[in-house]
């Protein structure tokens, strides 16, 4: 429970170190632009996260505990999570395309995907369902913490935009990818499990419900930006969070 609360704690804290920096030394502008196309990606990580965090750490907690069952149960999860990313990245580049408002974040929006790779590769779910947050929690805060010294070095003016994008997405992914190893050495997860595919149907419609929850009370916090950035100028959004603080 304790390292769930630091994890979760590390996402509002690292962020909340680098505001006042890329503010300053991006400009209202450009970083109304990045908090536009972070809003963006945010849904849409909520969406590849589908409420797995309950319902897959769950079936872990209850199961029998052989590594075959947990495997089932892991790559299920995985694969599910996999479709709704190629789902996502599909939607985002469509918007980014056809979408006057996200037309002008493009590079933004497509550099910000990595952020959705790398939150199908973070499996929180599997390790709370065998007891073992320590292990992403170090690989989660590891990786997102390198992000405030590079942001510091990198970024140092406005035309510095899409490497502040960089940053925030690679480091996602980074941590994605550590928490991968980190499945392998539980010892857990073994290649040789069987399951359908309609087990990965009925995995996302087991946690359709939580999705449903999860994104009603995601929305009402998150959506303020977004609602700007779609009815103002993007400057407005950049300005916003300053207001707010």
């Amino acid at each position: 429970m304790f390292s769930l609360f630091i994890l979760q704690g590390s996402n509002y804290l690292i962020p909340l170190i680098i505001f006042p920096y890329l503010v300053r030394v991006l400009g209202p502008a450009e970083y109304g632009e990045i908090g536009l196309a972070t809003s963006v990606i945010q849904y849409f990580c909520l969406f590849i996260d589908f409420g797995f965090n309950l319902t897959a750490s769950k079936a872990i907690a209850v199961s029998s505990k052989t590594k075959e069952e947990i495997s089932a149960i892991f790559f299920k999860t995985m694969l599910a999570k996999a479709v709704l990313l190629l789902l996502s990245i599909s939607l985002v580049f469509f918007l980014s395309y056809r979408v006057e408002q996200f037309h002008i974040i493009k590079p933004l929006l497509h550099i910000l995907s990595l952020q959705l790779v790398g939150a199908m590769l973070l499996p929180v779910w599997f390790f709370q369902g065998v007891e073992k947050m320590s292990s992403v929690t170090i690989s989660y805060i590891l990786a997102r913490g390198l992000s405030i010294p590079l942001t510091f070095i990198f970024v140092q003016e406005p035309n510095d935009i899409n490497i502040a994008a960089l940053i925030q997405g690679g480091t996602a992914f980074v941590a994605g990818v550590i928490s991968i190893y980190f499945v392998y050495k539980t010892n857990y997860v073994v290649l040789k499990c069987r399951f359908r595919i309609s087990e990965i149907v009925g995995t996302l419609i087991q946690s359709t419900p939580i999705f449903i929850g999860s994104i009603a009370m995601s929305l009402y916090t998150m959506s303020n930006p977004f609602i700007l950035g779609m009815v103002s100028h993007v400057e407005q959004v950049g300005i916003y969070p300053t207001f707010r603080s």
